[in-house]
């Protein structure tokens, strides 16, 4: 089942990226140096690999460990809210979106969920 477009505009809005730069996390000036940053990306990349790949306990999982990592807690949780969704538990799915909607609430594309 591919994710919907929505969930990859999300998804992309937590990442930004440099014309010819793979994307780094957004992340406060000074808060984490780069290697760090190119670690959490690449612990994201994982999860929603798994996620794509439809391994939801696995990437239910990969998404929780990155919970509290600063600035892929949002992109984590919309990961998370997009698994239970697709679960059915749709209370959970919408708790875990206004709580990425909080973290990050200059974000318009989490309202839209």
């Amino acid at each position: 089942m591919r994710l919907p477009i929505l969930f990859l505009a999300i998804l992309a809005c937590a990442c930004s990226a440099s014309a010819g730069a793979a994307p780094t996390l957004s992340a406060r000036p000074g808060t984490q140096s780069h290697a760090s940053q190119d670690a959490l990306l690449n612990q994201l990349q994982h999860a929603h690999q798994l996620l794509l790949e439809d391994q939801l306990e696995a990437a239910s999982s990969a998404y929780r460990t990155l919970l509290n990592q600063g600035p892929a807690r949002a992109p984590a949780l919309l990961g998370l809210a997009h698994i239970a969704q697709r679960q059915s538990q749709l209370a959970e799915a919408e708790q875990l979106y206004r709580q990425a909607l909080r973290l990050q609430p200059q974000e318009a594309t989490p309202r839209l969920a």
